[in-house]
């Protein structure tokens, strides 16, 4: 057998190349038992994803909430659910379970799932929630300023006259119903007495006085203006609201959006809330629109010749938006008013006679039933939805949908609002919220009943009927605020909800003045 012995230089070549494969293991090997024992920087996990390596941590259980229990599963969710990170925990050593590392694992505003700061080798329970929607988080948000908000679902019934001597104890509260683009609103009903707001002060001064002893109501600016008018009439001069009062208003209900709508309940100048009835609780009484004997007459905006049309005003949105300019627009430029919500002003148009729906119909002198009438007189069954939203979902020209025609964003309540809220149709409530002893306009469409155009109105009994639209009553404002500006208060009458700036002096009642306050008893 022959051997082959290697030359001496081969020798030291293989030597060489030894210590320098032999040396970088040993880096290596020294490198990552480092970095298998110090800390992450934040790691984002997109759409489920760990980008992590395998020593890193380990899940030992995800959970799941979409209904009421949360659920294990075996692929962690995406976009749409969150952390919940006051039930998701870690810890590091399995015999020291209670030790728990909180905080570390949470959702960003990108709705991305992210680990922060999370020490190696961790073991993790991590429980997800499905997102809330925009109204539920508005919800979500008064419910932590006052713990008794909590919806009772959609268990109200609108066939009955359950609430037409005040809503049952049952019925009482807040209830969701479908709302725009497939979103949920919330609304209050019944005698509530948490959905107080104070926003807004006044800029002017307004006085009236009626030409009868039964009413037919006159507005002026001054007190000098209102008792020298003596031709209108003799009688005394009332003042309806006065210079840089409170402005104070009822939540109707949360949109679906997460904007707050709310209608308006009057002024006060010693921090109390207004009488809940009388002239005060709205600003003033005008007709809502000059002229009746045309079916267009009944539309918030209209265009004679066309059944739903945006180039005139009606008198009631042209008072309402002097009203605004007048005294909210320092509110709206600072962005507290929303501009996407709109207000409906339906004008189906439906046979007279069969009740049959009936595009054809809506203008001129032609017999015309609107669909505000079918649905809660008819059918009693009130809806968010607008038919319409092109014509008839009035809004602004920053928003989004609708008829982007109105110059400010105000309106009235809709007559749905007001059976969801607990009216009946020709039946007395004097017992629920929205009930002010006066009688005063919605903004939906009745009928036109071949002479005379009728649009809703809520009379002084607080049943809802048909008003001929040169007739005079109350207007109360509506408007929506954005989702985020309440953060102090209670939404009680001696405890309204309302935006407390941080630094400044806030309601008297609030548990945490210039915060959310975390603790209502």
């Amino acid at each position: 057998m022959k051997f082959v012995t290697l030359k001496t230089l081969d020798k030291k070549k293989i030597l060489i190349t030894t210590l320098i494969v032999t040396s970088l293991i040993l880096v290596i090997t020294i490198f990552v038992s480092h970095a298998s024992f110090t800390s992450t920087d934040h790691v984002t996990i997109v759409d489920g994803v760990i980008n992590y390596t395998p020593y890193d941590f380990k899940i030992l259980g995800i959970y799941q909430k979409d209904g009421e229990d949360y659920t294990e599963v075996e692929v962690m969710p995406g976009k749409g659910y969150t952390v919940n990170v006051d039930k998701t925990y870690c810890y590091v050593d399995l015999d020291d379970e209670d030790n728990q590392i909180k905080n570390k694992i949470y959702t960003n505003s990108a709705g991305e799932h992210v680990i922060k700061e999370l020490p190696k080798r961790s073991k993790c329970i991590i429980y997800f929630d499905k997102e809330k929607s925009p109204s539920e988080k508005t919800l979500a948000q008064l419910t932590t300023l006052n713990k008794d908000l909590v919806s009772k679902g959609n268990t109200a019934h609108f066939t009955g006259t359950s609430c037409s001597d005040g809503c049952s104890l049952t019925e009482n509260g807040i209830y969701e119903a479908a709302d725009e683009n497939g979103t949920t609103s919330y609304y209050f009903r019944g005698t509530v007495e948490n959905n107080y707001v104070k926003f807004g002060k006044t800029d002017v001064e307004i006085w009236f006085k009626n030409k009868y002893s039964w009413g037919s109501p006159k507005n002026y600016s001054s007190q000098e203006e209102c008792e020298s008018d003596t031709g209108y009439s003799t009688n005394a001069c009332i003042k309806l609201y006065g210079y840089n009062e409170d402005i104070w208003w009822r939540i109707i209900r949360i949109n679906g959006d997460g904007s707050i709508r709310m209608i308006y309940a009057g002024t006060s100048t010693n921090g109390n809330a207004p009488a809940q009835t009388g002239a005060g609780t709205m600003i003033g009484s005008y007709k809502f629109n000059n002229s009746s004997d045309q079916a267009e007459y009944v539309g918030y905006q209209y265009t004679l010749g066309e059944k739903n049309g945006h180039t005139t005003d009606s008198n009631a949105k042209t008072v309402l938006e002097k009203w605004f300019a007048d005294n909210l627009i320092d509110e709206y430029n600072a962005g507290y008013i929303d501009k996407n919500a709109g207000f409906c002003g339906d004008r189906t148009a439906y046979d007279y006679a069969t009740y049959e729906r009936n595009d054809s119909l809506g203008t001129g002198t032609q017999k015309t039933n609107y669909g505000g009438y079918i649905r809660t007189a008819r059918t009693h069954e009130p809806t968010f939805l607008c038919e319409d939203k092109e014509h008839d979902l009035y809004t602004v020209q920053e928003a989004s949908e609708g008829t982007q025609s109105l110059t400010y964003p105000i309106g009235l309540t809709t007559i749905d609002e007001q059976v969801y809220a607990g009216n009946y149709w020709l039946e007395s409530n004097t017992k629920y919220y929205l009930y002010n002893n006066q009688s005063y306009w919605t903004m939906s469409p009745f009928d036109f009943a071949g002479s005379s155009t009728g649009v809703f109105s809520v009379n002084s009994r607080s049943s809802f009927t048909r008003d001929i639209v040169g007739n005079a009553f109350g207007l109360r404002p509506v408007l929506n605020l954005v989702s985020d500006y309440i953060n102090n208060g209670n939404g009680t009458a001696n405890c309204p909800f309302e935006y407390c700036a941080v630094g400044t002096q806030c309601n008297v009642c609030a548990k945490n003045p210039g915060g959310i306050i975390t603790d209502v008893t």
